[in-house]
């Protein structure tokens, strides 16, 4: 009994056999993400930072001055550049006088109808002949744009001046109507032989016309006949344009400022055959 007691305290006082260690369930490895070379890395401090400084109440005035400063001058800026549009929107003037005035005194021209060609040529040039848009059967001889010479038969026809820098007979474009009848009669007695009384525009502070040829004419004539001669003289008076109004694609010719009178003068000078056929005259009286 006593033997039986004793195996079963000394069984009791021996250790248990390990048990075989559990295995535990492993994690699948975790990779590593990649790389990025181009990522900038991370500071180890913090970057440092400008200490704040208290604005003085001095500074705060003047920092509040100063924007209301700004805001004034662009407030300004704005309400100038409103009024410029406003009053570049409406029609513009452009100064320029139609005819022009010259300094100098004009060139005399010594060309007379039924002389032949070859005197113009000879105080002009030699010119190539065009047809005549008025009768193809005169050829004309142009010298710029205000300066025509037609012939027949190599015999001038008529004579068309348009510019202040010649003159004929003592007669010159730009000149003031009194003076031009003056000229006229001492080579023939003047008389009105037409006139076109148109009426003109009022805009803005300004008389026009729609164009340069739209303003009212007077047609004043003499008559030279033999032995003098045997053509005819014809004037073309106008008012002077004293400039342009525009206003986008539009035009005017203006010839006064408000109230101020119109200023006449000699626009056109033509000078024409009696003694042969052409559309300038009704007819040969000689």
């Amino acid at each position: 009994m006593a033997q039986h007691t004793a195996k079963t305290k000394e069984h009791e006082a021996r250790p248990p056999a390990s048990l075989p260690p559990q295995r535990q369930a492993s994690s699948p490895p975790q990779r590593k993400a990649p790389r990025n070379p181009f990522a900038r890395p991370l500071p180890v401090t913090a970057p440092p930072r400008s200490p704040d400084i208290a604005e003085r109440p001095a500074q705060k005035v003047w920092r509040l001055a100063g924007q209301r400063r700004l805001l004034a001058v662009g407030g300004t800026s704005i309400v100038v550049m409103i009024a410029v549009l406003i009053i570049t929107s409406g029609p513009r003037f452009v100064a320029g006088q139609f005819p022009v005035r010259l300094n100098a005194p004009p060139r005399p021209l010594p060309i007379n109808p039924n002389t032949p060609i070859t005197f113009a040529f000879g105080a002009l040039g030699s010119r190539a002949p065009t047809s005549n848009p008025d009768s193809p059967r005169l050829m004309r001889y142009t010298y710029g744009s205000n300066l025509a010479v037609d012939a027949v038969n190599s015999i001038i026809y008529a004579l068309t001046i348009r510019i202040p820098n010649r003159s004929w007979g003592g007669l010159s474009v730009g000149m003031p109507e009194r003076n031009a009848i003056g000229a006229l009669a001492r080579l023939g007695a003047p008389q009105n032989d037409e006139t076109s009384p148109a009426q003109p525009e009022v805009i803005g502070n300004y008389r026009v016309y729609r164009s340069l040829e739209g303003r009212p004419r007077r047609v004043i004539r003499a008559e030279i006949r033999p032995p003098n001669g045997c053509y005819d003289v014809q004037l073309d008076v106008q008012p002077r344009a004293i400039g342009l109004l525009l206003e986008g694609d539009r035009r005017w010719a203006v010839v006064a400022r408000g109230s101020a009178p119109l200023d006449w003068v000699l626009t056109q000078i033509r000078v024409v055959s009696r003694s042969m056929r052409g559309p300038y005259a009704t007819g040969t009286a000689c």
